[in-house]
Parts: structure tokens; C-alpha cells; sequence
């Protein structure tokens, strides 16, 4: 998830430097377990996406139970998130838009097209409007279906378990 999402997590975008087993992260305290849909997720691991020592934001990964193992992670139609944070000024809606759809192209090694109407809707729904520092995103995905939510309000549910595996997650 070092991109935006596991996407992000796996192809390096947001883990800069990942702990486990903590809680405080950067200076934000993530918190031990989020409720997705009427699913309780634990924290699996988060990290600071960094840049010229500068904190840009803090992440976690939440799933159903504790998992080491990426490609199981990806392959898993279980209820899992991704948790986001804003901790500087410098990320922008473009600077972060920029940044998936390279963790896209990345994670499908340059063949979008199949889950391109999804990024579309990632963007459109979730980054295009202004963001500042402090700002939270919840990007989950549970009930067949991936759910975005901008400082605690659900904005859209889009995409399946493909999306998440092609994309959302890293995978193929």
C-alpha cells in the first residue's frame, strides 16, 4: 500500500515506514479497531508516507483478523480498510490524484482500462475536492462493493472484489 489504498500499501506509495502491533503512528492515533458495515476490523499495520523528512500522512490497514501474508490479503473477499490521514499542507487533491493513478499503473503494470471507470469514480468521489491538512479518509471494502468516506461521511460505494484485487489492493 505504499500508493493509495493496498495499491498503496504493497507498491510503496503510503508505507514509508511500517509498524506493527502500535497504535500511535506519526502523531496520529489510529485507533485499534474500526466497525465496516457490522464488521469489527483490528489494525494490522500503518506507516507515514514521508517526503524529504516532511510527514505527509499517516495510514492503516484494518482487516478481520490479524494477516502477514500480502497476496492472501489481496485474494481475501473478507471486509477489510484502509485508514488515511492528512498530517501536511502539502498534499493536494492533484499531488494525490497524481499519486494513484501511478499506484494504478503500477499495480496493473500499465493496463488500467479494465478497472478504469472505478479509479475514475475513486477520484471523482473522494479527491478531487479540496484537501488539507487533518482531513481523514476511510477506503473499505466489505459487502461486495469498495466505500469511500472524507471526514467520517460515506460519499460513494462503487467497484467489487475484482477492483479490489486489481487494483484497489495491488494485485495481478
Amino acid at each position: 500500500m505504499k500508493k493509495i489504498v493496498l495499491t498503496l500499501i504493497l507498491t510503496g506509495f503510503i508505507f514509508s515506514v511500517p509498524t506493527f502491533a502500535k497504535t500511535e503512528i506519526g502523531g496520529v492515533t489510529l485507533p485499534d479497531t474500526l466497525k465496516v458495515g457490522n464488521k469489527n476490523l483490528v489494525l494490522n499495520g500503518g506507516g507515514t508516507r514521508e517526503f524529504l523528512w516532511i510527514d505527509l500522512y499517516v495510514a492503516g490497514l484494518y482487516l478481520k483478523q490479524k494477516d502477514s501474508d500480502p497476496q492472501q490479503i489481496i485474494e481475501s473477499d473478507q471486509p477489510m480498510a484502509i485508514f488515511l490521514e492528512i498530517v501536511s499542507g502539502i498534499i493536494t487533491s492533484e499531488k494525490m490524484i497524481e499519486a494513484i493513478e501511478e499506484g494504478f499503473q503500477k499495480s496493473t503494470g500499465g493496463n488500467t482500462n479494465p478497472i478504469q471507470e472505478n479509479i475514475d469514480i475513486l477520484i471523482k468521489s473522494g479527491f478531487k475536492e479540496k484537501i488539507q491538512e487533518g482531513d481523514t479518509f476511510l477506503i473499505s471494502y466489505h459487502a461486495g462493493a469498495v466505500t469511500i468516506a472524507k471526514n467520517g461521511k460515506e460519499i460513494t460505494s462503487f467497484g467489487n472484489l475484482k477492483f479490489k484485487k486489481q487494483g484497489m489492493l495491488g494485485a495481478e
